[in-house]
């Protein structure tokens, strides 16, 4: 399988930036059920402390800005993590290109070695267009080969941009369209 696909199908968020993105959706979801269903909450225990008696706007107030926070360092996260992402696809591409190039380079060393080229100076003209013909066949050759395996490449390479683009939508987008909604529920409203 071809590097760049691989690229497209890896994780593109680091462990922190995961960790960020639980948080968003945790606070958000508990922010959206509060504020949506209208919860009256009597008591809060937090790190073993008791709460009794907090008004509710306070209580949305502080959950909102709990939110803004996850959801501000979810956004710095993934936006860095989304870019680390598309230099190692670029990369991927780029060192593909870049052993196609060097491949080609070594084949037609061999295809037409030294010797080769010494010879053919050495033969007679009729001698010579035989083995440019024969030089042009094996390039008619090779293309079909390379037309082939770019066919294969690009079997790969459509599905992986599905998914990745599919994981782009879940993993970057969807906890910011939360993450937005629960602000504007909380804090907003």
């Amino acid at each position: 399988m071809e590097k760049e696909p691989q690229y497209l199908l890896q994780d593109a968020l680091r462990e922190v930036t995961r960790k960020e993105r639980r948080n968003l959706l945790g606070s958000a979801s508990i922010g959206i059920i509060i504020a949506w269903a209208k919860v009256k909450l009597s008591t809060i225990s937090i790190f073993g402390l008791t709460f009794q008696g907090i008004s509710d706007d306070r209580l949305l107030s502080i959950l909102g800005c709990a939110v803004v926070y996850f959801f501000a360092a979810f956004l710095i996260y993934a936006v860095s993590d989304l870019v680390a992402w598309g230099f190692a696809v670029a990369d991927a591409r780029s060192e593909k290109e870049t052993e196609d190039f060097r491949r080609e380079l070594e084949q037609r060393k061999q295809w037409e070695s030294e010797e080769e080229r010494k010879n053919r100076q050495e033969r007679s003209k009729n001698w010579m267009s035989q083995i440019d013909f024969d030089l042009h066949k094996r390039d008619v050759e090779r293309y079909k080969i390379v037309q082939a395996a770019k066919e294969k490449r690009q079997s790969y390479y459509l599905p992986s941009l599905i998914v990745s683009s599919v994981r782009a939508v879940f993993d970057f987008i969807l906890p910011l369209i939360v993450g937005i909604y629960a602000i504007r529920l909380l804090i907003l409203s």
